[in-house]
């Protein structure tokens, strides 16, 4: 039963709000799925061709496959990768920030072990445990700010650079939508 639409019942009726509404003894309704071009099409993206440094072989499936598990928009996880590492899987920030995504250690190790992403910090290195971390805490963002320039600033920092970061991004966001 759809509990979360479903408000009592009275002689045998359902009382509903919302679209959904369905007897108790029936299985729920099977989810759509996306149209099978959409599907296609997502599924051959290559996102290496934003990448300016030899990115990891399997980096399109697992930007794929690490934004499809924590519901954040693939285009919103390759543009964080391309502007934070150029897509080396080796790069190290001015701070410590670690791989693809440029995670900070010493603000998400604690959260992200907390979360089973990771058990240690050398994890990060691991390209496909770094694109998971960027996808968790961006979809961590996107719940609480539901504006890509906040999603982006947030990632980024604060203050005067941080919002150029986020203006950018949504420029670079908008371009590869257009591809």
């Amino acid at each position: 039963m759809n509990v979360s639409h479903l408000i009592g019942s009275f002689g045998g009726s359902l009382i509903f709000i919302g679209l959904t509404a369905f007897k108790p003894d029936e299985p729920p309704p099977p989810e759509e799925d996306p149209p099978k071009e959409d599907r296609e099409e997502e599924a051959q993206r290559d996102y290496t061709k934003g990448c300016s440094f030899p990115p990891p072989e399997s980096l399109s499936q697992d930007i794929l496959s690490a934004s499809a598990e924590f519901g954040v928009d693939a285009d919103i996880l390759a543009v964080t990768v391309y502007r934070e590492s150029g897509c080396d899987p080796w790069a190290l920030g001015s701070s410590g920030e670690i791989g693809l995504s440029q995670i900070t250690p010493k603000v998400w190790v604690k959260i992200l072990r907390r979360e089973n992403i990771l058990s240690r910090e050398q994890e990060l290195w691991d390209p496909r445990t770094n694109l998971r971390a960027a996808s968790w805490i961006l979809s961590n963002l996107i719940r609480e700010e539901k504006n890509t320039f906040e999603v982006f600033r947030r990632y980024n920092g604060r203050g005067p650079k941080a919002r150029k970061y986020a203006r950018e991004q949504e420029r670079s966001l908008s371009q590869i939508k257009d591809r």
